[in-house]
């Protein structure tokens, strides 16, 4: 999903390829860290708290990077990478613990 978002950026600018690779990205991620961070909780409950955690780690990453370096479509693809890969490490952590 993070290659289709950064071509998008790079060359399609497509509104339509853009919005669903987005949001199949936004609802894996929060599905995960649902499951990873709030396995006791209702499933209405366990969802937004994931999708509060995934804005979480989305704004404070893309926060540094931009006070870092300058946020750009490839570095975007790389702060949209790493939190898909923390978000799944904890998925994977929590189902094995």
């Amino acid at each position: 999903m993070v290659l289709l978002v950064f071509v998008n950026q790079v060359t399609v600018s497509s509104v339509v390829v853009g919005v669903f690779s987005s949001v199949v990205f936004v609802v894996l991620n929060v599905v995960f860290l649902a499951n990873a961070l709030f396995r006791d909780e209702v499933s209405f409950v366990r969802l937004m708290l994931g999708g509060v955690v995934f804005l979480l780690l989305l704004g404070v990453s893309g926060w540094v990077v931009l006070v870092v370096y300058d946020l750009d479509a490839v570095r975007s693809a790389i702060v949209l990478l790493a939190v898909g890969v923390v978000s799944s490490a904890l998925n994977r952590v929590g189902r094995e613990s």
